[in-house]
């Protein structure tokens, strides 16, 4: 916090210092006279200081542009607000955010938001509330299909402005005023105060036209910010991941009938495949990275390989090369009469096909081909949100 009153606090430390001279040698006496000319006149250097480190960045938007402190600065404050794709609170905030774009757009007050994310130190599990993780290009994806008005920077690769404000949580708010002093860093506001931006403290802080000498510091809630220290954690989740048990078992009616009945979890995916295929491997490849992602949240997948015994070790070993550790079958001429009564799908013509099953047991969805991986993931992600 910064001092609000100096008068008090100088008096505060005469006495301090009245008190300690009387049994302190001539080192500590110097000591202290150095710690009173930073305490009383510290708090124009750390004004200084916040300007510096504000105007020491040069960030890629989601646009392919390069941007600097001058490309926000309209004369009034300005807000930074830290997001991160994977993270639900920053999902919450992201309607708000925009409403308040809105509001200040015109005035001398701005505003920008920025990722601090290292992409390759987030682990698959912490994207299960996400449809997209905190890369460049994903972050892009993000602001079309939410229709951001704002621009969002990528500080994931250095992290500089993460640092040099000690952001350690997403979604973080920094307001500064017009001489570019900290006025304001916590929370964007509370959830129960989403529906209007005026209630959120992230909003009163920018818009504010007072002198504000004091910095207004709050807690935040949210998810963590992984760095490239954390690579090594998401490594380590790459080696358990590998050594995970790759089953192959032949299918049959009644197995399917099973699986497709029984209730567990909350989204069913069928893929059904052939071995020589031309999408065959890219397509289990996506699969298993999503099944990593958000099988803790209730996704199953069964794969359904329509192929010949003599050829079961081959597809166990394309499975294996997957890491698909999903429910796999090996299954020639088998009735699947269930399964398509409920999708309505010729399985004979239409290869590969994954068939998206709700626990209502409906089709939700479907895709032939080639599997888009983040169609996919925006399609399951409402699913399990039910």
């Amino acid at each position: 916090m910064f001092v609000t009153s100096e008068q008090p606090c100088y008096y505060k430390f005469l006495v301090v210092k009245k008190i300690i001279l009387r049994k302190a040698d001539h080192q500590t006496n110097l000591r202290i006279v150095v710690i009173s000319f930073l305490f009383l006149f510290g708090k124009t250097a750390t004004h200084a200081n916040e300007a510096e480190r504000l105007s020491q960045f040069n960030l890629p938007g989601i646009d392919g542009k390069f941007y600097k402190l001058e490309d926000f600065d309209n004369g009034g404050n300005i807000g930074i607000v830290f997001l991160s794709n994977h993270c639900r609170t920053s999902q919450k905030f992201q309607k708000s955010l925009i409403k308040i774009k809105d509001w200040i757009d015109g005035s001398e007050h701005n505003f920008f938001a920025v990722s601090p994310n290292h992409e390759k130190a987030i682990l698959p599990a912490e994207e299960a509330y996400s449809d997209l993780g905190d890369s460049l290009l994903e972050m892009s994806i993000r602001a079309k299909n939410e229709n951001y008005n704002f621009q969002y920077l990528y500080d994931g690769e250095k992290q500089l402005l993460t640092e040099k404000f000690d952001v350690v949580t997403t979604p973080t708010a920094l307001v500064f005023n017009e001489e570019k002093k900290l006025i304001f860093k916590g929370k964007i506001g509370n959830l129960k105060d989403i529906k209007d931006i005026k209630d959120l403290e992230f909003f009163k802080y920018l818009v504010a036209d007072i002198d504000i000498q004091d910095v207004k510091i709050t807690k935040t809630f949210g998810t963590s910010v992984k760095s490239k220290m954390d690579g090594l954690n998401f490594r380590k989740s790459l080696t358990k991941h590998s050594k995970e048990t790759v089953r192959l078992s032949y299918g049959d009616k009644e197995k399917i009938d099973f699986l497709l009945n029984f209730k567990f979890g909350k989204l069913k995916l069928f893929y059904f495949w052939k071995f020589g295929g031309k999408e065959t491997l890219e397509n289990l490849v996506k699969l298993s990275s999503i099944h990593k992602i958000y099988r803790k949240r209730g996704l199953n997948i069964i794969t359904i390989c329509k192929e010949e015994s003599e050829n079961f070790e081959s597809v166990l070993t394309k499975l294996q090369n997957s890491q698909l550790s999903s429910y796999n079958y090996l299954m020639k001429d088998v009735d699947l009469s269930a399964l398509t009564r409920i999708a309505q799908v010729d399985l004979e013509q239409e290869f590969p096909i994954l068939l998206a099953i709700d626990d209502d047991n409906k089709e939700a969805f479907r895709s032939v081909g080639n599997i888009d991986r983040t169609i996919l993931r925006r399609k399951i992600v409402p699913l399990l949100d039910k």
